[in-house]
């Protein structure tokens, strides 16, 4: 059990020095810096990690990552409260999704986790805004890469880093294959060109087009700013809006599942 812990625990602190890299000064790398996240959670849904640690451990893992965030952004110590608020109830978003691949897993996998998450922020975007400094989308916050953001929203950002990042769990780390010498080319290949189409959508056809910035976000929902009428303004988190009824339904149909078994 202590091998398979540390194993998990490598994992996570990989995880956490790639996502505070990307947010600093390398974007791109938030592509893949969830990916040994996704390992510690596949360790809690074979019950290699019993649900206390899992907790602990990605409570702490996001804990540590935001908290590099905010001190680096100059923010003070009082900062830690909200952090350590977002860290933990996120993993508890997250774990929901434990709740649904166990009793109605579907063909989605891990993917279905996209949902919770996007649900997640955007309930705390209505409910606790000044959480939103932690959202995923955050590390390409302004970029050009993502100007396909005006029509998706600020949490397409997040939704284009969650698939890339599943994407690349399933090339690097599923049964282990990084550790065993093996590299999948070819899915690695079609991964690579999944995650690269926003990109070649917002360098070559929309490169007239602004992105959608956390301070637009933020000025839609929290101070009722409305500058124009773009399809942002009219539509706004729509994708988070979304996940969060499809997660509501999603946990209603395991939990009836679950009782009529």
């Amino acid at each position: 059990m202590a091998g398979s812990l540390s194993r998990f625990v490598i994992m996570g602190v990989i995880s956490v020095m790639l996502v505070s890299i990307a947010k600093l000064c390398f974007p791109v790398l938030g592509l893949i810096a969830l990916a040994p996240f996704f390992v510690v959670l596949k360790g809690a849904i074979d019950g290699e990690l019993k649900p206390f640690t899992w907790l602990m451990l990605s409570g702490l893992m996001f804990s540590l990552v935001f908290i590099i965030w905010r001190i680096t952004a100059g923010a003070g110590y009082d900062a830690i409260v909200s952090v350590l608020f977002y860290s933990f109830t996120l993993t508890l978003a997250v774990s929901l999704f434990l709740i649904t691949d166990r009793f109605s897993r579907n063909r989605l996998g891990l993917f279905t986790i996209g949902f919770f998450w996007l649900g997640y922020d955007y309930l705390i975007l209505k409910l606790y805004p000044q959480c939103s400094v932690f959202f995923l989308g955050n590390v390409f916050d302004g970029s050009s890469l993502v100007n396909w953001s005006r029509h998706t929203g600020f949490m397409g950002i997040t939704l284009w880093i969650l698939i890339a990042n599943l994407l690349f769990y399933y090339v690097i780390f599923k049964g282990e294959a990084i550790f065993q010498g093996r590299i999948r080319w070819l899915s690695l290949s079609y991964t690579l060109i999944i995650i690269s189409i926003p990109v070649v959508i917002s360098v070559f056809f929309l490169q007239e087009t602004d992105p959608v910035t956390w301070h637009e976000m933020i000025g839609l929902y929290v101070r009722g700013e409305i500058k124009d009428t773009s399809e942002y303004t009219q539509r706004g988190e729509w994708l988070g809006r979304t996940a969060a009824w499809v997660s509501v339904l999603l946990l209603i149909y395991s939990l009836v599942k679950q009782r009529i078994k």
